[in-house]
């Protein structure tokens, strides 16, 4: 034993009793390594929808008490800071999923993130659950109960449940971000900057997602995405541009995302070994507001890489930071999904 390990389980034990999201329980996976695959197959902040109304792109499943009678009682759209989200108050228990999809939509491997806010004070009596269901119902479910404790199920079929985990704590009255890895049978689930569950193989296929939200709970900002979950740089050489979705920002602000940061630290590194390549950092943005608006926003982020590159060692004048807003649109329509689409960053090389 080292004549550190004491000092160091001092300082972990500290840590955690004054912040339980970093406690270190035993089947916590070292290391942060999420990285959002870049299709988005639906990706909903609820910018288009009312205040007071209901979600428009979710549906109440057709379990439990509701039977799919949906209304505002239950779940509805509220307006916080510059952004919205879902809110289910105290007492009601919906499970709700993404609507307008076939049966099983989801792919052979995607990556799934939304931030999720349960209020401590107000909820002592039930937990919310987010599952991954196959087609005859078996799952794999990662809850919170109400006072912060989280749990995973392993495996869950209909008339068993096996090999419970309960990988720690977070904090409640928070906002945290959950991000779940599937590709081809590995499963991983992540809350903020821990991987707390990672299996090489589940055994069995997941098709669709649902949140049980047991208010008084809120969500926000949910992106399902597909494809490859790597980071093409290569493209720099080869095309002399790099096109990605894998840096998201706070709605309407320049602040990078904590899981986006990953991203860029690749990419500086990737620039650190390429010391001839000099990159233009274009920001462009979705059609939502003003021409001014939107330009002066891409720009600004397109500034806020550029400066993260700076910090992880690139050198500035390397790089130059321009924003486009929505005058360049990769697709052209009004949706939701084409929206998302716009919404992105490029690095041409010059």
């Amino acid at each position: 034993m080292s004549k550190h390990t004491p000092y160091i389980a001092l300082i972990l034990l500290l840590l955690a009793a004054l912040n339980p999201s970093f406690a270190q329980p035993a089947t916590h996976v070292p290391g942060y390594d999420f990285h959002p695959m870049q299709q988005v197959i639906f990706e909903d902040n609820f910018s288009q929808d009312s205040v007071g109304k209901i979600p428009s792109r979710w549906e109440i499943v057709k379990i439990g008490e509701f039977k799919n009678e949906i209304n505002t009682k239950y779940i509805h759209v509220e307006k916080e800071g510059n952004g919205k989200e879902i809110v289910v108050p105290r007492l009601y228990q919906p499970r709700i999923t993404p609507t307008g999809f076939p049966d099983e939509y989801l792919p052979d491997s995607f990556t799934l993130e939304f931030n999720f806010f349960l209020d401590h004070e107000d909820n002592n009596l039930v937990e919310t659950e987010f599952n991954l269901i196959d087609e005859d119902y078996g799952k794999t479910c990662f809850g919170i109960q109400y006072n912060g404790k989280l749990w995973i199920w392993d495996t869950v079929t209909r008339y068993s449940y096996n090999n419970k985990y309960y990988p720690g704590h977070f904090d409640t009255d928070f906002w945290h971000h959950f991000a779940i890895y599937y590709n081809q049978g590995k499963l991983k689930w992540y809350v903020d900057q821990h991987c707390l569950y990672d299996n090489a193989k589940i055994n069995f296929i997941p098709h669709i997602f649902n949140v049980w939200l047991c208010g008084p709970a809120k969500m926000r900002n949910f992106r399902l995405a597909t494809g490859i979950p790597r980071y093409e740089f290569e493209q720099l050489a080869t095309e002399k541009k790099l096109v990605t979705h894998a840096i998201n920002f706070d709605f309407a602000k320049s602040t990078v995302k904590p899981e986006s940061k990953e991203f860029i630290r690749q990419l500086a590194r990737y620039l650190i070994d390429h010391p001839t390549l000099k990159l233009e950092i274009d920001g462009h943005s979705d059609n939502d507001g003003s021409v001014v608006s939107n330009e002066k926003l891409s720009l600004a982020r397109a500034g806020e890489v550029k400066r993260q590159l700076v910090l992880s060692g690139v050198g500035v004048e390397r790089l130059t930071a321009k924003g486009f807003g929505s005058s360049k649109p990769l697709k052209p329509g009004n949706s939701a999904a084409d929206k998302a689409e716009n919404r992105r960053v490029e690095f041409i090389v010059k």
